[in-house]
């Protein structure tokens, strides 16, 4: 039997989220999630699992570039205090 992997991390904002995913999904089957998440601008078909830049994500939220842009330059900034 698989062990339920809890929430002691995760905030309330973290679970609110979870729970409305959870709602608006849960009815799926797995060729209609597919479907869904082709829907998204982020979605680009690849031959692998390729991960999607937070980017991308950020931009089909519709986020001014002017931010993204700041949030990439403390990403690289934190990669480089942290080597």
């Amino acid at each position: 039997m698989a062990k339920e992997p809890g929430v002691d991390l995760l905030s309330q904002a973290d679970l609110s989220v979870l729970n409305g995913v959870l709602e608006r999904y849960a009815g799926l089957d797995e060729w209609e999630l597919v479907d869904e998440v082709h829907s998204l601008p982020e979605w680009r078909e690849t031959n692998s699992s390729l991960p999607v830049p937070f980017e991308d994500i950020l931009r089909g939220e519709k986020v001014p570039e002017e931010v993204i842009e700041q949030i990439a330059e403390d990403a690289e900034a934190s990669k480089l205090l942290a080597a």
